[in-house]
């Protein structure tokens, strides 16, 4: 595939990782399944979205979970989590250890607030 100069993707994670299986450890194997999907246009990928579920809450487990899970794949800031309970603006300096970038959303119940972590430069 030929992609225009200049683009790149941005791709949603699939919700059998983030949803179903919430980052936990069998969810490697449905991510390495799901990324081999983009090989053909992995190298214009600049963020793999990783939208939680609102029940998914700021728990010290959650984030052990989290840490593990991106320990692991080792992304850096190609990384994004987005969080939609409110109980992880309080929680970015963990999310900030895991090395992935922060999704602002603008929600209902949830701050209108940018947060910019580990250098990510989204627009």
């Amino acid at each position: 595939m030929k992609c225009p100069e200049g683009f790149d993707f941005s791709v949603k994670v699939h919700r059998s990782i983030t949803h179903y299986r919430k980052l936990k450890p069998n969810a490697l194997t449905t991510w390495r399944k799901f990324e081999s999907r983009f090989d053909e246009i992995k190298d214009k990928i600049a963020f793999w979205l990783f939208q939680m579920p609102p029940n998914f809450l700021a728990t010290p487990e959650n984030i052990g979970t989290i840490s593990n899970f991106f320990s692991v794949l080792n992304m850096g800031n190609s990384a994004v989590i987005e969080f939609r309970h409110l109980s992880w603006w309080n929680k970015k300096d963990a999310v900030k250890e895991t090395g992935s970038a922060f999704c602002s959303v603008d929600a209902p119940g949830l701050p209108r607030e940018m947060v910019s972590l580990n250098d990510a430069i989204i627009c």
